[in-house]
């Protein structure tokens, strides 16, 4: 059976890629934390994450691409030696905080940001079980705030049109009257994974305004962080450790 940290991590990865196929080398050497906008799982090193990838890829939850024709991203083997690639980065630089020679890790490094995962139909499953989303109450916002055309896109017209109502741009501009476009469409593509059966798309231009003219009520800010988490972080989970080593 499974490990309640080895199941945690594989959730981690497998959130952390459910929007966009995510770079290697946001995890080796080191979680860029930031870059990902995530909480780190804790106690966890780069082992547990690079055995977890090799195990998920196994297990049909997640796909490679490399952009060096070296590299074989369809075989375990092949992606066992990627992976290995990368966690020799994790090991390289705790050998040069200790005084090592950094030569191995330069060799390492020009090749690390070449190489993404993501999920397949599968792995896109396996996250939904503990991150519950709440399909209906997803939106994605695609598109130029500041100059162009804007997208927001969700099966919940009642939550666009409080969008659109609310919407600021991040120099204060809001919404155009002229030009706002709705369409509904079937079968849609909302993530590279996932499809919904239908869905509003509404399309709109913005336009500038006094900052003095856009201020939002407190009430609308709590609103919006609300609709925006449409789906269980993983440290909202049960699982999720309140200290480094409380899970095994």
């Amino acid at each position: 059976m499974e490990s309640v940290r080895a199941t945690l991590v594989k959730h981690w990865l497998l959130s952390i890629a459910t929007e966009f196929p995510r770079g290697l080398n946001l995890l080796f050497p080191k979680i860029q934390g930031e870059a990902l906008n995530v909480k780190q799982v804790p106690g966890c090193n780069s082992e547990d994450y690079a055995e977890a990838l090799v195990q998920m890829f196994q297990e049909g939850f997640i796909t490679f691409q490399s952009d060096s024709s070296e590299d074989d991203v369809h075989s375990e083997l092949g992606v066992s030696r990627i992976v290995g690639r990368f966690l020799a980065l994790a090991r390289t630089a705790q050998k040069v905080q200790h005084g090592a020679s950094a030569g191995p890790r330069n060799l390492v490094t020009s090749r690390r940001s070449a190489v993404t995962f993501q999920l397949s139909e599968s792995g896109g499953k396996e996250w939904e079980k503990l991150a519950e989303p709440k399909w209906f109450d997803c939106f994605m916002q695609s598109g130029d705030e500041t100059s162009g055309d804007v997208d927001l896109t969700s099966q919940n017209l009642t939550l666009l049109m409080a969008l659109m109502g609310w919407f600021e741009g991040p120099d204060h501009e809001r919404v155009k009257a002229q030009g706002i476009r709705l369409v509904l469409h079937s079968n849609f593509q909302l993530l590279y994974w996932k499809n919904l059966s239908s869905v509003y798309q509404a399309s709109f231009f913005v336009t500038p305004q006094e900052a003095e003219h856009q201020k939002r009520p407190i009430w609308f800010a709590e609103w919006e962080r609300s609709v925006r988490s449409w789906h269980k972080k993983p440290w909202d989970l049960s699982i999720w450790p309140s200290h480094p080593g409380s899970h095994s």
